[in-house]
């Protein structure tokens, strides 16, 4: 274990605990063993089409890395060629859909081939991503706004924001910036 504060996900009702570069998972959020040492920074993780998705970084934000595993034990890395570091990662309507600390969105359906959706025209980090209504909420220093995961249209109607999710009928935005 290292100093780094460790990220917290759950798929598939099973908890992942992060750790730098260390999987840990848990099927009670009580007791846990270690899953996996990694070779990239998982930031978080998804769970869709009888797999898991752990997405993240390698270097300092500076590459899309994703790893798969059909158990949530033994996983397979693939770096991402020219898309940044992610941040989040979602699985939602039969795709799952990423966000990176450059502005890009990536999406996949099966999550291993991975296919660039949005590239932004200029440096604006994406921090989360969220699905709900039939519509994809990705949130950073832009906000977007999209019906299919793929074609993906900036809106000012959603302030700059950290973590984003759908809840209860609502879409929930953590922020500290105010419109």
């Amino acid at each position: 274990p290292t100093n780094a504060i460790p990220r917290i996900a759950s798929a598939n009702n099973r908890f992942f605990f992060f750790n730098d570069r260390t999987v840990f998972t848990s099927a009670d959020g009580q007791t846990g063993q270690q899953a996996a040492a990694l070779t990239f920074t998982p930031t978080s993780v998804a769970f869709g089409q009888g797999r898991y998705v752990a997405a993240g970084y390698d270097g300092i934000p500076t590459k899309a890395v994703v790893a798969t595993s059909s158990d949530g034990t033994t996983w397979t890395e693939e770096r991402i060629e020219g898309s940044s570091g992610i941040a989040g990662i979602l699985f939602a309507a039969g795709q799952f859909v990423a966000v990176c600390h450059g502005g890009e969105i990536l999406s996949s359906a099966d999550g291993l081939v991975w296919r660039q959706s949005f590239q932004p025209t200029a440096n604006a980090s994406l921090f989360a991503v969220a699905y709900g209504n039939n519509r994809w909420i990705a949130t950073g220093r832009l906000s977007l706004t999209s019906t299919d995961g793929t074609t993906w249209k900036a809106t000012a109607s959603i302030p700059e924001g950290g973590p984003i999710r759908f809840a209860g009928g609502t879409f929930v935005l953590f922020t500290d910036r105010l419109n």
